[in-house]
């Protein structure tokens, strides 16, 4: 059996995880070899690419090593995403692992609205994959998680909104 890439796959390198320093690091080298060792032909490192402090979150909602990212407002603020260290990391992988295709990318928060900010970050049209996710909505208030609107929204209102 012929297995296929793995199109979305987090490492160190995403904010979630912690960060480079962080008890994920080596995940990306790990994942690499899992990958080689049961055979996947491609991987697709798709990286978060969120914009910090452009949403908010309550604690309960967050992981609890993501709760260190909450600001006194309640924002999610977190260091920008590394671009250099990230391609960096990732031709490294490129020559350890050679029997793998390793590709970048990215998962960005709110393309429609952060793609100006992102490419200040790192430049779109020079990854393999740009993933667009929403994963906050602002329904008044500033974007937040799902969790946080579900407490502060009823549903019939936000049905009726």
């Amino acid at each position: 059996m012929t297995l296929p890439a793995d199109s979305h796959v987090h490492s160190e390198w995403s904010w979630d995880t912690g960060g480079p320093a962080s008890a994920a690091a080596g995940r990306m080298r790990a994942t690499c070899a899992q990958a080689s060792r049961i055979g996947l032909p491609a991987i697709f490192f798709t990286e978060h690419l969120d914009i910090p402090g452009t949403w908010r979150a309550e604690p309960q909602d967050l992981m609890p090593h993501q709760r260190d990212f909450l600001d006194d407002a309640g924002r999610v603020d977190f260091a920008p995403f590394d671009a250099a260290g990230y391609l960096d990391a990732v031709d490294r992988m490129r020559h350890e692992f050679p029997d793998l295709r390793i590709h970048t990318g990215v998962e960005l928060g709110q393309p429609h609205l952060r793609a100006r900010d992102a490419a200040q970050i790192v430049d779109l049209d020079a990854l393999d994959r740009v993933l667009g996710s929403l994963h906050t909505l602002d329904l008044g208030g500033g974007p937040a998680e799902p969790h946080t609107l579900y407490r502060e929204h009823h549903p019939a209102d936000v049905m009726d909104a």
